[in-house]
């Protein structure tokens, strides 16, 4: 890993990263399948989680555009209460121009509403997914520890909910004390 990589130390045995308080957070979208009513569909489940604390945020939507995702971010910076300078993502059209991994352009609309937030985003490498693990295991979480069991009638009860299941377990936690995962 070279300079500005995001994280604090090389990477370890199966792309382990280690991370300072502050250093980086990690987005990304995953789809579910959630019942809404009596109508089973499948959702966007956008995730921002801090690397070092593991705080968590989640919403839903029916779709993903980058509408959805400066409405997520900006709910996220507001419940995490700031964000990180690093926004770790993947290669993904929704904040990306062109390119990949450290060649991608970054869409000026989504560069510029970063730097109205305090950050900037930066993708991960082609084939490097566990350099956002801290995210992409948290969907698994997600799927096996919130959704399971729950009802929901929208997608507003279902995001009220999942802000809740948020709060609840990032509430007094620390390093030492992680309530997710």
């Amino acid at each position: 890993m070279g300079p500005g990589s995001g994280a604090t130390h090389a990477a370890r045995a199966r792309g382990e990263y280690t991370f300072g308080p502050g250093e980086e957070m990690q987005h990304d979208t995953s789809p579910h399948r959630v019942t809404l009513g009596d109508k089973t569909v499948t959702a966007q489940c956008a995730g921002l989680v801090l690397a070092y604390s593991r705080r968590l945020f989640v919403q839903y939507y029916p779709r993903y555009s980058r509408f959805e995702a400066k409405q997520f971010l900006l709910d996220a910076a507001r419940f995490m209460e700031g964000v990180c300078p690093i926004c770790l993502i993947d290669n993904t059209s929704v904040m990306l121009a062109s390119g990949a991994g450290a060649d991608a352009i970054m869409a000026p609309e989504m560069a510029a509403f970063a730097r109205t937030l305090g950050f900037a985003f930066r993708a991960h490498r082609v084939g490097h997914p566990d350099r956002k693990g801290r995210i992409e295991r948290t969907f698994f979480f997600i799927e096996t520890n919130f959704l399971p069991g729950r009802r929901f009638t929208d997608f507003d009860d279902l995001n009220r909910q999942a802000f809740a299941w948020c709060r609840e377990g990032s509430e007094g936690t620390d390093r030492e004390n992680v309530l997710f995962y």
